[in-house]
């Protein structure tokens, strides 16, 4: 049974009616794509697991690059929709799944992806996810994730700030103006957070935290970089907009199993 903040989530991602509309998608948003890049020369014979599928966005790829896809999400709604559309593809298996609990996969997998799905703000609830996911990848196995970042939204602060003081405002006066932005914010041990869907609280990222959750999962060598998106992506989705500075972006990780 999901129960509390995790029940939240599924009740959303079953309402969503209009993917592309709804949700903001990474992958429109990437300047270019790291999870494809990361993949480019993986063997043909490995099984992935694909864990939040969405709109389906990379199913395709994944289908044709590996022997198997288990695509995984807790909204039937979605994927429904992936099964209706990506028909053809026959090596796709659909899993209606928590990702607290993965044993729905009966087999160890080489690789499992996710991007933006690892949200729960509870410190239990993530390191289920990541204690699963370890458990179902193969020995030297690979993972590979984007991660919301955290200091992003500091970065975009600052340069919000920044912006208003070019302008002619003091900077009491830009402080201000920036107190209700933050005040929906939360920072706490549990890391940093927000509601900015409809009543969900997901999880914000920081890189340390990336290393040390990852590390107590049962993973090594952890790279961290920047996903990169668009600023004119950005600026249609109310994230900023400030061409000529460095993009905001969100984490890009990989990660070996022990």
């Amino acid at each position: 049974m999901i129960k509390g903040n995790m029940k939240r989530h599924r009740e959303y991602w079953e309402s969503v009616r209009d993917y592309d509309k709804e949700v903001f998608s990474v992958y429109k948003a990437l300047r270019s794509n790291p999870v494809k890049a990361a993949l480019k020369n993986r063997p043909k014979k490995y099984k992935v697991a694909y864990l939040g599928v969405g709109s389906g966005f990379m199913l395709p790829f994944l289908s044709r690059k590996f022997s198997k896809v288990y695509a995984v999400d807790f909204s039937k709604t979605l994927l429904d929709r992936c099964k209706s559309e990506f028909v053809k593809f026959e090596n796709i298996e659909y899993i209606n799944a928590d990702f607290r609990d993965l044993r729905k996969i009966k087999e160890k997998v080489d690789i499992v992806i996710s991007v933006n799905s690892i949200l729960p703000p509870s410190i239990k609830d993530k390191m289920k996810i990541l204690k699963q996911i370890s458990k179902m990848t193969k020995r030297n196995g690979l993972f590979i994730g984007i991660l919301p970042s955290a200091d992003v939204v500091i970065y975009r602060v600052m340069l919000e700030i920044d912006n208003l003081i070019r302008k002619g405002y003091s900077e009491k006066r830009a402080l201000k103006k920036w107190e209700e932005f933050l005040d929906r914010k939360s920072f706490s041990p549990l890391g940093f957070h927000t509601d900015d869907y409809d009543s969900i609280t997901q999880k914000y990222w920081y890189p340390f935290e990336i290393r040390f959750r990852l590390k107590d999962a049962g993973f090594k060598s952890i790279k961290i970089g920047k996903a990169y998106y668009k600023w004119s992506y950005c600026k249609d989705n109310c994230y900023g907009y400030f061409p000529g500075k460095e993009g905001s972006w969100d984490w890009f990780v990989t990660a070996r199993k022990k």
